[in-house]
């Protein structure tokens, strides 16, 4: 059985993700339009998040803080 091979994150993709999600981008509308997966978009900007929780506070607002609720209407 052969271990499965993953390809690392580029600095430039993750400050696209944070920079999207930021402007009010959906993570899964960022995964889409930057052909990533969800999980890897929502993983990113989650540490991102915790690097400081002043700025957590700060960002997040309800639908932003729970990665699987649905976007505003």
């Amino acid at each position: 059985m052969s271990r499965r091979t993953f390809k690392r994150t580029r600095m430039e993709d993750r400050t696209r993700f944070i920079w999207l999600w930021l402007s009010g981008m959906s993570l899964r509308a960022i995964a889409e339009r930057t052909g990533t997966s969800a999980t890897t978009v929502r993983r990113w900007v989650r540490r991102w998040l915790g690097r400081d929780v002043r700025l957590a506070v700060l960002t997040s607002t309800a639908n932003r803080y729970v990665p699987y609720s649905t976007p505003a209407t």
